[in-house]
């Protein structure tokens, strides 16, 4: 029982999750590194490992990017920074706005499949079962 409250004091409040802290404006932040051409970091709010390693992995997808990781500061602290080191002929504020397009295409390339292989299921179950309910699938054995 001590554990479980020791995890209840941890925990974020859930308005925590969702309002963007005090004191920041834009969900997404970018500092440009001074020293480094082409490097720079994105501070990116409320979000976490599920959005930074889909963007990583993009991030490396492009050849224009030299470098592309992610990192959570801290797992009760809603921020993701993600940095970015491209070519000459990129800037990482455009190789981030394609693995951001390219996520979103693979997202509805999921979709459009997904509902594609469903449309399969049911076509296949409805002639297998010739009308039983998929949800009921033993209601008609009850008569």
């Amino acid at each position: 029982m001590a554990n479980q409250n020791n995890a209840a004091i941890n925990r974020p409040d859930a308005a925590e999750l969702l309002e963007l802290p005090p004191g920041v404006s834009s969900k997404v932040e970018y500092a440009k590194e001074a020293k480094v051409n082409n490097l720079g970091t994105f501070s990116i709010y409320l979000e976490d490992h599920t959005l930074g390693n889909v963007l990583r992995w993009k991030l490396l997808e492009d050849p224009e990017v030299k470098f592309g990781a992610y990192q959570v500061p801290h797992p009760l602290e809603p921020k993701m920074l993600v940095r970015v080191q491209t070519t000459n002929a990129s800037t990482p504020i455009k190789a981030l706005q394609t693995a951001c397009g390219g996520v979103l295409d693979d997202i509805n390339s999921l979709e459009l499949d997904l509902k594609n292989q469903e449309k399969q299921f049911q076509e296949l179950q409805g002639k297998r079962d010739q009308g039983r309910s998929l949800l009921y699938p033993h209601a008609h054995d009850a008569r």
